[in-house]
């Protein structure tokens, strides 16, 4: 009983340990036949996977913001915009990326809006005529000059420099690039009615053979904040502030602390884009003073403008502003933001509105807690435009 227990015992193990040495040599094997493959493969060290490219990112030279690389070189267009009340609401204008707004004759002013996208805005305007001190920023933009008609100044200006520009005085320009809105010209006066488009302006650079993309390379009109940073912030409150260019026109630029923005009223109502109605609102606000007289003799009230030298200012953001100064070396060259010490003031990224004019803003002092109760984007007690 006891050798027939221990042979079956050692019958088992001596099985066991030929399973275990077969698993032993199978996996030697295995292993041999790996080595021989990699091997076999041609004995070279696998190449380091080289990672993808990063995309290059572009930005709008006005507003610091990411576009598509072809907005970088296309040449931007500054369109003159009728600004009276009775040619409210202006169409098209809050896909402006920049403002300039300026005192034109009497009390009255205009604004040049600067687009670098604009091949699908369906409509553009009041457009109303040039003044000569106007093209004097649009140059430094390389920008293509919209405008219906002009003083004699612009006119003498125009021949002088030779400023290419899309005017609808010219019966072939204003065949193609212009139309009267029946409904404005019945109700507002034939003055207040001029239109374009994007597509249109497209179509007449085309038929007319205008340069349409910009002359030289492309660099950041101001300095800004890099990406991630705010620009140093100003001492003065402002939460609301008040641009008197006269008793007829004084815009109202009200910090929405939610949003970030300044929202502009106008004529005592939210300035809005009659398209869609959206209120017009800007990241960064820019007040300058300079020299203004009227022209001795002009029946009509025309102005001397200074638009070049040197002068002061503010900048505004974010709730608060800070006094500055502005130079501008020539009529084409760039306005610059100047801090107390003469460097380039840091702006942030987004639109920006520059009033010029004679005078000083009124700045409101308030909080941000009270900046956001105030009249902001929505607010119910201002009627639109």
């Amino acid at each position: 009983m006891y050798l027939k227990g221990k042979n079956r015992y050692c019958k088992t193990a001596g099985e066991a340990g030929k399973k275990l040495f077969m698993k032993k040599g199978a996996l030697i094997i295995a292993m041999a036949v790996l080595l021989v493959c990699l091997g076999g493969c041609g004995g070279e060290k696998a190449e380091p996977v080289e990672p993808p490219e990063a995309k290059p990112v572009f930005y709008n030279p006005v507003t610091n913001l990411e576009v598509e690389e072809e907005q970088i070189r296309t040449r931007p267009i500054a369109v003159m915009l009728n600004n009276v009340k009775q040619a409210m609401p202006q169409m098209g204008v809050s896909r402006a990326d920049l403002y300039f707004e300026l005192p034109a004759e009497g009390d009255t002013n205009r604004i040049m809006a600067l687009f670098y996208d604009y091949e699908d805005i369906p409509v553009i305007g009041t457009v109303r005529s040039a003044r000569d001190y106007f093209v004097d920023y649009a140059r430094s933009f390389d920008a293509l000059f919209l405008h219906y008609g002009g003083s004699p100044q612009f006119y003498s200006l125009r021949s002088e420099i030779g400023y290419d520009d899309l005017d609808g005085i010219n019966a072939q320009v204003e065949s193609l690039l212009y139309w009267r809105d029946d409904e404005r010209r019945k109700t507002k006066g034939r003055e207040h009615s001029v239109m374009t488009s994007g597509e249109k302006i497209m179509q007449t650079i085309d038929a007319l053979e205008v340069r349409s993309v910009l002359s030289q390379d492309y660099s950041p009109y101001f300095q800004f904040a890099p990406a991630g940073q705010k620009a140093p912030a100003g001492h003065i409150s402002a939460e609301k502030v008040s641009v008197p260019f006269s008793g007829y026109i004084t815009p109202v630029f009200t910090y929405d602390a939610e949003s970030g923005l300044y929202v502009r009223s106008q004529y005592g109502q939210t300035h809005i884009d009659g398209i869609d109605q959206t209120p017009l609102t800007v990241t960064n606000l820019v007040v300058l003073q300079t020299d203004i007289s009227p022209i001795a003799a002009d029946a009509d009230l025309r102005i001397n403008f200074r638009s070049t030298g040197e002068g002061s200012g503010y900048y505004i953001t974010e709730g608060y502003a800070r006094e500055i100064r502005w130079k501008k070396d020539s009529a084409r060259s760039r306005l610059e933001l100047l801090d107390e010490k003469g460097d380039p003031v840091v702006v942030n990224s987004g639109k920006m509105w520059i009033c010029i004019l004679g005078k000083e803003p009124v700045i409101e002092p308030g909080t941000v807690a009270e900046a956001s109760s105030g009249a902001g984007i929505n607010a119910p007690e201002e009627a639109a435009l």
